[in-house]
This record gives structure tokens, C-alpha cells and sequence, in this order.
């Protein structure tokens, strides 16, 4: 029994590998489609009998975030193996690199993270819906919810270490040393892992500002919908919009930017590198004799290498849909985030005032 239990919390603490097992194999996808349209037949018998205000909406809504979410952490995990693997013999990703394998390979923090939040957005919402009533079509709705945030926070976890990744990058000890110097390798901003760290930035990116506006919207819905019986003028509402608020509407922005900016400042220090290399290689020719042209041949050829180099692009790659995407979503998500706080702001204010 015991070592279940260890083997179960020591699963828990490593999600990118039974995620990417159930993701990957082909027999494990199909169990998992069939097991979610069973959950969800269940889920419509069950509403049939007892009623849970909106229930199509909502439950279609949450399969939607964790069916995304499932797919964002198994890609996550996919390709920062990856990238990882390609960057495992060079000096400036070390720091990088052991910060992912201590702190995000096999972490606590992917136990007590969606334990937290679920717990607290779980009693806050409880307490909150006049409308929740403990029915068996409500215990349906809090297995769901239970899932569906778990996964989410597992990625939401994944979002910012790939940040912290970046930057780690970024800031690591050391050069990057023997980089390739084919015609389109020599390119810092066409290396391949370059190019797929990118990727994974953008597509993470969009992943979670739609699952993000998923969010929202479905507990703007919960607080707007009379039917919910939301007690709006609760602290509870405010803290909860709170955590929304920073932990979405703020945050996801931030690390957007904070991301594009230190991918940029890494393309920089790989010229750099480019051209210590060359400057390396040409004087380790130099001193074995190596050199089939004269000093003031090797010299411009080095030269123009560098300035070749130095005036390559300074980004990967620039999409204007994705871009826009993400622009339009974080305008969404404040507006819709804010349009809720204020519109109840004013009768929670009145009732301090009365209190006082």
C-alpha cells in the first residue's frame, strides 16, 4: 500500500511523462476520447434528472480547456526534451538546463500547485453560487472541474518555467561553443533549436491566452448568470477576480514580452559566440600552418563573415496572425476581467461604507 502510494505521488511530481504516454500512443488517445464521451454521457444523463443551470455550456466550455490543455503540456514536454538533448554539451545552457531537470522534471510544485488552486477557487465558488446544491449532477461538475484545472495548472506551471528557461538561457556562465557553420546554420536566428524554442514560446503563447479567455469568460458567465445566485458584493468574488486578474489578465502578457525580448538578447550573444569561434578556428589554423591563403585574404573573408553575422536578423521568425491573436485575446481578457470587477465594485464599496 505504501509503495503505491509512493509510486502514485512520485507520478503526480512527473506529469510530462504519463501526460506524454497518454498523448503519444495511439491506443492511449483512443482510450481517452472513448472515456471522455462515456464521462460525458454520464454527465447528460445525470442533468437530465438533476438540473445544474447551463450545463451544456459549461461542461462543453471545461472538456474544451482540458482537451487544450492535455495537448499544450504534452507538446511543452516534447519539445523541450528536445531542445534540452541539443543544448546538453554546451557550457551556457548548463545553468538552464539544470534548473529545468531540479526544479520542473520532477517537482512538488505540479502536487501542491493545482492542489491550491483548486482548493480555493473550489470553496470560494461554493460558497459564493447560491445556486450550487450538492446534487450528483454537481459532483459530476466538480470531477470535471478537478481535471480540468489540474492539467491547467500543470501547463500554467510549464508557462513560466519556459520563461525562466529562457532566461536562464540568457544569463547562463560560458559561451556557446562550436556552433555550426554551414551557409544557413551560421545564422544564429536559423539555428534549429533556436528555431524551436521560438515555436514552442508562440505556441505556448496562444495555447494560454485562449485557455486564459476560456477561463474568464466561463466565471464571467458564473457571476453574470442570475441564475448562479452570485453573491457579488462577497470579498470572496473581489480575491477571487483578484488572483484572475494577476495570474491571467497581467501575467500572460508580461511573460509574452519579457519572452520576445530575451530571445532577442540571446540571438545577440550567439553572434558574438559566431564570431569568437571563427576567430578561434582562424588562429588554431594559423599556428598549425593550416592556412591554404594569404594573412590579408583570411583576414577579410573573416571579416566579412562577421559583418554577415553581425547585420543577421536579430529575431527567428515575427508572425503577424499570432501576434494579433494575442494582442486581441489580452485586450479581451482585460475588458472582460475588468467590465466584471467594476461592474459590482461600486455595491461592494457602499457596503464598506455602511459597515464603517
Amino acid at each position: 500500500m505504501k509503495k503505491d502510494l509512493r509510486n502514485s505521488i512520485a507520478a503526480l511530481r512527473q506529469p510530462n511523462i504519463w501526460i506524454r504516454a497518454l498523448c503519444d500512443d495511439k491506443n492511449n488517445r483512443k482510450n481517452l476520447i472513448l472515456a471522455s464521451i462515456l464521462f460525458t454521457a454520464i454527465g447528460l444523463l445525470l442533468n437530465f434528472q438533476w438540473k445544474f443551470p447551463y450545463f451544456p455550456i459549461f461542461s462543453l466550455c471545461f472538456l474544451f480547456i482540458g482537451g487544450l490543455g492535455l495537448w499544450a503540456v504534452s507538446y511543452f514536454c516534447k519539445k523541450i526534451d528536445h531542445i534540452i538533448a541539443t543544448l546538453a554539451n554546451q557550457p551556457a545552457a548548463t545553468k538552464a538546463n539544470l534548473f529545468y531537470f531540479r526544479h520542473c522534471n520532477n517537482s512538488t510544485l505540479y502536487i501542491i500547485g493545482p492542489l491550491m488552486i483548486i482548493l480555493i477557487f473550489g470553496a470560494g465558488c461554493c460558497s459564493m453560487f447560491g445556486a450550487i446544491q450538492l446534487t450528483p449532477t454537481f459532483i459530476w461538475m466538480i470531477s470535471l472541474f478537478i481535471s480540468v484545472v489540474y492539467v491547467s495548472i500543470i501547463g500554467y506551471i510549464q508557462y513560466i518555467v519556459l520563461a525562466i528557461y529562457i532566461w536562464n538561457l540568457v544569463h547562463g556562465s560560458g559561451d556557446y561553443r562550436n556552433l555550426p557553420k554551414s551557409a544557413v546554420e551560421c545564422v544564429p536566428a536559423q539555428l534549429e533549436w533556436i528555431q524551436m524554442l521560438t515555436k514552442l514560446s508562440h505556441t505556448y503563447r496562444s495555447a494560454f491566452f485562449t485557455l486564459g479567455s476560456a477561463y474568464i469568460m466561463g466565471y464571467s458567465a458564473f457571476c453574470w448568470l442570475p441564475e448562479m445566485q452570485a453573491n457579488t458584493s462577497s470579498l470572496t468574488f473581489f480575491t477571487l477576480w483578484g488572483i484572475i486578474f494577476l495570474a491571467i489578465v497581467l501575467l500572460f502578457p508580461i511573460v509574452s514580452v519579457l519572452e520576445y525580448r530575451w530571445i532577442k538578447t540571446l540571438i545577440e550573444q550567439l553572434k558574438i559566440c559566431y564570431i569568437k569561434d571563427l576567430a578561434a578556428e582562424n588562429d588554431i589554423k594559423a599556428k598549425n600552418g593550416m592556412m591554404s591563403s594569404p594573412f590579408m585574404m583570411q583576414w577579410l573573408v573573416q571579416t566579412l563573415c562577421a559583418t554577415q553575422i553581425l547585420n543577421s536578423k536579430d529575431y527567428p521568425f515575427k508572425s503577424a496572425w499570432e501576434t494579433s491573436y494575442a494582442t486581441l485575446l489580452s485586450v479581451f481578457n482585460f475588458v472582460a476581467a475588468a467590465a466584471t470587477i467594476m461592474q459590482y465594485l461600486p455595491i461592494h464599496s457602499s457596503v464598506l461604507l455602511h459597515i464603517l
